[in-house]
């Protein structure tokens, strides 16, 4: 079973997101993570480094005598997944609900079972077999996290006000 990222490593990440929370920083001063790696830093926080280096989640090159750590593609994939989440976390419900319907052929399981993944880590409920709901405006989101997403092909997305079971879903999602 593959496990996922602790918090140690999650955190790590997160420190090439900028302080507002929207760009996200693709090199960052060996340095500068050096002096809270060893500055106070839980011990735990070396070896989430040492296994962020070895997952491929982050690189570390030397240039001009610096050392720096380079997010790798799999590093930016992960930190934008966390972007995302902090960004739903600040999100206030504007009453409007997303549905995203999808019909992907069976020779694509793959990338289906991967996007259903994605889709509950991004705080999608499913309402039935392919149709998935969020009070969420995520819908420019999913076109980063998701590779192959484009509405049309085998998605479909709709806005609405309301929807049969709107008080069952305002609770699962913490809503008033």
């Amino acid at each position: 079973m593959k496990r996922g990222l602790s918090n140690a490593s999650k955190y790590l990440l997160e420190c090439f997101i900028d302080s507002n929370n929207l760009l996200i920083k693709a090199v960052f001063d060996f340095k500068e993570f050096k002096k809270f790696l060893y500055g106070g830093a839980p011990k735990g926080f070396y070896n989430s480094f040492y296994n962020l280096q070895k997952s491929k989640h982050i690189v570390v090159k030397e240039k001009n005598n610096n050392k720096f750590i380079y997010l790798t593609k799999k590093g930016k994939k992960i930190v934008t997944k966390l972007l995302i989440k902090t960004k739903i976390k600040k999100q206030k419900w504007d009453g409007q609900w997303r549905i995203l319907i999808f019909d992907i052929p069976e020779n694509k399981r793959r990338f289906r079972d991967n996007m259903r993944q994605s889709l509950l880590n991004l705080g999608f409920i499913k309402l039935q077999k392919s149709v998935w709901i969020t009070p969420y405006d995520i819908i420019d989101d999913l076109y980063e996290i998701i590779p192959g997403f484009r509405e049309g092909d085998w998605f479909e997305y709709v806005e609405a006000k309301h929807i049969s079971s709107e008080k069952r879903l305002k609770d699962l999602f913490g809503l008033k």
